[in-house]
């Protein structure tokens, strides 16, 4: 096996979002981003919880897993 691939291996294929979850109704939620923007995306979420978030091979938006509760902090450079 290439020493590349398997190095490229380690990196997730898709972008892993965190959002609040400012809407919630049967199997989707409208997400908000910490940028402001929002997507609906699907699975069950709680109202102002935090939740990770992965683009699916179809190009819809799902739930991943509840994310920690940590302040946002962003720093220019």
């Amino acid at each position: 096996m290439n020493l590349w691939s398997r190095f490229e291996d380690l990196f997730a294929k898709k972008p892993t979002l965190v959002g609040t979850v400012i809407d919630s109704e049967f199997r989707f939620c409208t997400i908000q981003l910490p940028s402001g923007a929002t997507i609906r995306v699907e699975g069950a979420g709680t109202t102002g919880s935090r939740y990770y978030i992965t683009q699916k091979d179809d190009g819809m938006w799902r739930i991943d897993g509840e994310a920690s509760n940590l302040p946002l902090i962003e720093i220019d450079v």
